[in-house]
C-alpha cells in the first residue's frame, strides 16, 4: 500500500503509522498532530509547516531500519516499531538469536 490521499486505516498497510502515535517514539506534540492528520486525512492533506514537522520528526524514524541486520531482507511495515528495540532484527532473526542463546 502506502501513503495515499485518502485516509488511512489501522488495517491498511499503515498499522506503523498508527503504532508511532502510540509507542513513544515521537516526543513532539506537533509531530504527533501531524502524525494524526496524516492518519486521518491522508499525506497529500499537509499544509507546507506540516510537511516540515513531518521531514523533522516524523519521516527519520519511517527511514531508521530497512533492512533486517540478519540479511534476511527487508522488514515488514508491522515490524519497523520494534526493529531499532531488536538491534534491527526482524522478529525471525531475533527468534533464532534467542533460541540459539
Amino acid at each position: 500500500m502506502g501513503l495515499t490521499k485518502r485516509p488511512m486505516e489501522k488495517d491498511d498497510g499503515n498499522a506503523f503509522l498508527v503504532g508511532l502515535t502510540t509507542s513513544g517514539h515521537i516526543e513532539d506534540r506537533r509531530a504527533l498532530g501531524v502524525l494524526r492528520h496524516v492518519i486521518d486525512r491522508g499525506i497529500e492533506s499537509r499544509s507546507v509547516k506540516q510537511i516540515w514537522v513531518w521531514n523533522q520528526f516524523v519521516q527519520p524514524l519511517l527511514n531508521r531500519v530497512a533492512t533486517c541486520e540478519g540479511g534476511c531482507g527487508a522488514i515488514s511495515v508491522h515490524e519497523k516499531l520494534n526493529a531499532p528495540d531488536n538491534g534491527g532484527f526482524c522478529a525471525y532473526c531475533e527468534h533464532k538469536m534467542d533460541k540459539d542463546d
